[in-house]
């Protein structure tokens, strides 16, 4: 596989997105947690904010989403997970 070149490219013809996925300690009456994180993703100043939480229910796998407030993921960014 050849490595992209973006040194050619004008700067005006692509946009540099930001991801970050933090684990955290999480728990719920939903279910058996499997792995809970908030994530951070946008470009500049301008960022969306989710909790996705990955549980054991009823024997099946659920996997829930959902929106969250710039100041949500700062308070769920305490709980980091240790060894993450």
């Amino acid at each position: 596989m050849v490595p992209l070149d973006l040194s050619k490219v004008d700067d005006n013809c692509y946009e540099e997105i930001h991801l970050s996925e933090t684990f955290i300690d999480y728990s719920t009456t939903e279910g058996e947690v499997i792995s809970c994180s908030v994530e951070k993703k946008g470009s500049k100043r301008s960022f969306t904010y989710t909790h996705k939480l990955l549980l054991l229910k009823n024997g099946e796998k659920v996997l829930k989403k959902k929106s969250i407030s710039a100041a949500e993921y700062i308070q769920y960014k305490s709980s980091i997970k240790e060894g993450t």
